[in-house]
């Protein structure tokens, strides 16, 4: 299944309230669209009658070895290596990003 940004939007009412705001995309980290993916997977997650269903079940839900979400133990295991910057970075901007877009629809806060 392949799945637009164009999908997104109007399949979802979380992206299509965010996408309703033309500035949204300047003020995102690039590229824009991942942020409103994450939006419409935690959505149809949720939904009962998701007609994505299928595809959220195909999704993993083993986490663990994701390095965004490394423990702080494995962190320190890591201590010296370039990775730990980036992923510091990287954890700055997703909640810069998680920031801006509860700014526009302040349903996502909850």
């Amino acid at each position: 299944m392949w799945i637009t940004i164009e999908a997104v939007c109007q399949d979802s009412p979380l992206c299509k309230k965010l996408n309703e705001n033309a500035e949204l995309p300047k003020l995102l980290s690039a590229p824009w669209m991942n942020q409103f993916y994450a939006v419409f997977i935690i959505e149809q997650s949720k939904a009962k009658d998701s007609k994505y269903a299928a595809y959220m079940k195909s999704l993993p839900m083993d986490l663990t070895n994701y390095p965004f979400l490394l423990s702080e133990s494995d962190r320190k295991l890591l201590k010296g290596c370039a990775i730990n910057t980036k992923i510091d970075t990287q954890l700055d901007q997703i909640k810069k990003d998680y920031d801006i877009l509860c700014q526009s629809a302040s349903e996502l806060a909850k």
